[in-house]
């Protein structure tokens, strides 16, 4: 058995869980490993022997084998991080003590992907007062989650490098980036590309986060002599500051979309124990504006866990009341044939999707 055996990505998943469990010092005594000294496969933030969770991998894949030894093959590029490459994870190179900032999550990708799209093909350099003001923005958001990062943390230099290295993935650019951008870059350049009006509802939904929360508590008031107007957060927001007082909600009927919606990613990980196979995990509703839905959906999910809701069946009617009674259709037909997991979300066999839709459509004519 060699390191090419390796093609099952939950393979490695379940070895990155068993190192969690054990620690470094125990998952690497367990095996037979020796501490790595140059290539780390970094998932959700954290860094782990990346020889030592292949060779393991190979064995959660091929139990009757058992995992590789150390001796059995070599580390290196063209190994062990082509290999991780190919399934899908993250692998850099350098010491794991050395200090380092924060891999960049997804919603600070988004936010920088946003700023290349709108700047391209210019490439803003590090005094340019947007790459300033994302700079402000992002470490603000780092502050709010605690995260401590060295003095070059998500400074104007290295924001403008992020930016400058999302051309990489652009087709008919030149330029080329770092060789070994982050995934995260390639996930989110895939999630939203080339559909810019929806990167723009994704990051101005993560602005308005950030900054919901550096807002005071209701009531408080500045101290004496503190500055009454403050820079703000995010210089690249063009909306009023927030007032208080009375609001004012009109209700208009239209069209409706009744839609469905799948969660796409490592799902397995939600449903332990539990075979998903040909099975999809579904959200059912309605709404007026699905791409903004979409948006308000997947900006719920933490940083790192790589999932999203992605629409795969929509009908659209004339008035929210009818949207609403199909939409309580479909919700009893999943009830009734058990496939409901509470609410409005359900687990329901992939060849069964469209019928039933079809089914709570036609029992409203």
């Amino acid at each position: 058995m060699t390191l090419s055996a390796l093609t099952d990505r939950d393979a490695v998943l379940r070895a990155l869980a068993e190192y969690d469990e054990l620690g470094r010092e125990g998952f690497l005594a367990k095996y037979g490993y020796g501490p790595a000294k140059a290539y780390f496969l970094v998932h959700n933030g954290k860094r782990y022997d990346s020889k030592a969770i292949a060779g393991v991998a190979v064995g959660i894949e091929y139990p009757a084998n058992g995992p590789l030894k150390a001796a059995d093959f070599s580390g290196g590029e063209a190994t062990v991080r082509a290999k991780l490459e190919q399934l899908g994870f993250e692998v850099e190179s350098g010491s794991p003590s050395a200090k380092r900032n924060p891999d960049w999550t997804r919603e600070e990708t988004i936010l920088a992907l946003e700023l290349y799209t709108q700047r391209r093909p210019q490439i803003p350099g590090e005094t340019d007062p947007d790459i300033l003001a994302l700079s402000d923005l992002l470490r603000s958001y780092a502050g709010q989650r605690g995260v401590v990062g060295t003095p070059t943390f998500r400074n104007p230099n290295g924001v403008s490098m992020k930016v400058a290295n999302l051309s990489r993935l652009e087709q008919g650019d030149s330029r080329k980036g770092l060789a070994h951008g982050a995934g995260t870059e390639e996930r989110v350049w895939a999630e939203f590309m080339p559909d810019v009006a929806r990167l723009q509802a994704a990051a101005e939904a993560i602005r308005d986060g950030i900054n919901r929360l550096a807002q005071p508590p209701i009531g408080t008031e500045n101290p004496p002599g503190a500055d009454a107007s403050p820079r703000p957060l995010d210089a690249v927001s063009r909306g009023p500051r927030p007032s208080f007082g009375e609001v004012v909600h009109t209700r208009t009927d239209g069209e409706n979309c009744l839609y469905v919606m799948r969660l796409h990613g490592r799902i397995n990980d939600l449903f332990p124990g539990r075979n998903l196979h040909k099975m999809a995990v579904l959200k059912i509703g309605r709404s007026n504006d699905l791409k903004r839905r979409v948006v308000e959906m997947n900006c719920g999910f933490p940083p790192g866990l790589e999932l999203a809701w992605r629409p795969t069946l929509t009908q659209t009617f004339q008035s929210a009341d009818s949207a609403h009674d199909a939409e309580q259709a479909l919700l009893a037909l999943l009830l009734r044939q058990g496939f409901t997991i509470g609410g409005e979300f359900a687990v329901v066999p992939e060849k069964q999707i469209e019928t039933m839709l079809a089914a709570a459509v036609r029992s409203q004519s």
